[in-house]
């Protein structure tokens, strides 16, 4: 069997390839970036770069001749940008290879921000107060009945890679300063629900085609890039039944089929978990599930070559997910703004203690770990030569 796998420069696309390539299987990687990841890992049997997904249909032509000349059987798209483009011309690939992925009519509920909090709303799942402005006149009607602070987002999920473009507004000035400069169809407003990155509570879910649970796996954020809340740098392993009864809510109304990944924020105001937004795609901390015994990468080619999987609902509780290279920025970051920065620092080191999965860091494939670091480095260096010409 052969799987072919988009958005290499993604982590989470590194570990299922991983995931997948330990199990004997062929494993193609492709992305837009020649300096991707993915495509130092061991278990890349090849690489192919192809043209952005915003060309929409350059990209599936050149997508489609590579899965038909590489005879390859499973395509599964790594990131929102591949996913959402690849799910538009599903029924075209399915004639040659199979995708796991839910239909356009689907997975545009979890892809457009809006029509999530919506859909969410309507079965009776708690949501953030969202609104949606269409024009200066909504938006200055609206300025009278919002309170502050507010979180401005990208409405579609593939405006950016984790909180990029997010902003938060403490004023009406600052509201109309900020939607003079942007696309009103591209953003949402939403009320800041109080807390940072600890607050937060995941849900991560696959379904077969049938829309039956093959495995639910449950975290808490402790840390996040940038610490206001984005990608998990520092992410613990629990089980929650109100989380899980929430998120499976959702998606099975949704008739969902493949991978998601559910973000709720816990509200001190009223104690409820509030549905923030929904992720149809590989996640950044997924070698988290992956350590305590829920593969699911591994589990989604499993699903779509047919086979029968019993439902996985047990795993091991307690175990921390730790970005070796963003969660120490993340530290010095809090400890810079600490006045306590004895205590803190006491309190990050004791955050470490535990059984622990490090994400990009593998001792049995470390060439993407060190390729990270070098053009880390090297980008480093270039921005540091650019600003002394300047």
């Amino acid at each position: 069997m052969s799987v072919f796998i988009t958005s290499a420069r993604s982590k989470a696309v590194l570990s299922a390839i991983r995931s997948i390539g330990k199990q004997k299987i062929r494993v193609v990687a492709g992305d837009v970036y020649k300096n991707s990841i993915g495509f130092c890992s061991k278990y890349c049997f090849k690489s192919f770069l192809y043209p952005s997904p915003e060309n929409e249909k350059i990209f599936i032509d050149a997508l489609y001749r590579v899965v038909k000349r590489e005879g390859i059987e499973i395509l599964i798209p790594g990131h929102d940008d591949t996913t959402y483009v690849i799910s538009k011309y599903k029924e075209l690939f399915e004639n040659i290879v199979t995708v796991p992925i839910p239909n356009m009519e689907i997975l545009v509920k979890a892809y457009d921000k809006y029509k999530t909090i919506l859909s969410a709303e309507e079965i009776g799942i708690p949501v953030p107060k969202t609104y949606y402005v269409e024009n200066e006149k909504d938006l200055r009607k609206l300025l009278k009945e919002v309170s502050y602070p507010l979180v401005i987002k990208p409405r579609f999920q593939n405006k950016g890679y984790g909180a990029y473009g997010v902003a938060y507004v403490y004023s009406s000035k600052e509201l109309l300063r900020i939607y003079s400069k942007i696309s009103f169809n591209d953003y949402v407003i939403q009320e800041f629900i109080p807390g940072g990155s600890e607050k937060m509570r995941m849900v991560n879910a696959l379904f077969d085609k049938r829309s039956h649970l093959v495995a639910i796996f449950m975290a808490k954020k402790h840390r996040s890039h940038p610490i206001t809340g984005g990608s998990t740098t520092l992410g613990e392993s629990i089980w929650d039944p109100k989380l899980a009864e929430l998120g499976m809510k959702l998606l099975k109304a949704w008739r969902w089929y493949g991978l998601a990944e559910m973000e709720f924020k816990l509200d001190p105001r009223d104690g409820e978990l509030k549905l923030i937004e929904v992720n149809p795609r590989f996640w950044a901390y997924i070698d988290l599930p992956i350590a305590c015994g829920v593969d699911f990468p591994y589990l989604l080619y499993k699903i779509a070559i047919g086979e029968c999987v019993k439902p996985m609902k047990k795993y091991r509780i307690g175990v921390k997910f730790v970005n070796p290279i963003a969660d120490p920025l993340v530290i010095f970051k809090i400890l810079m703004k600490s006045k306590d920065k004895i205590g803190m620092f006491r309190d990050l080191i004791m955050s470490y203690m535990g059984e622990k999965t490090y994400g990009l860091l593998s001792f049995e494939d470390p060439k993407p770990f060190l390729c990270e670091i070098l053009w880390n480095l090297c980008q480093f260096l270039q921005l540091n030569m650019i600003r002394k010409r300047i």
